[in-house]
């Protein structure tokens, strides 16, 4: 039951990141976008170092990767 849980969490956080990286790389329909700029530049997007890694990190960081290079491949977002 608990395993049961923890894959749903895990699921759940997987796909809110997701959500997060394909609403951060999706064009605006604003030409100002935020604050009047038109670019963000130099966004990092990563986990505290205050504690070890759990292993729910470590999967949400792989789907992170695996999205940023589907992405850069496609020519969205630089290095």
């Amino acid at each position: 039951m608990i395993r049961r849980f923890s894959r749903l969490i895990v699921g759940l956080l997987a796909i809110a990141g997701m959500l997060t990286l394909a609403a951060c790389s999706g064009s605006s329909s604003s030409s100002h976008g935020f604050g009047g700029a038109t670019e963000a530049k130099d966004l990092k997007v990563g986990w505290s170092t205050v504690y070890p890694t759990p292993s729910w990190m470590r999967e949400t960081q792989k789907l992170f990767d695996t999205r940023v290079a589907t992405l850069k491949f496609d020519g969205v977002i630089g290095s």
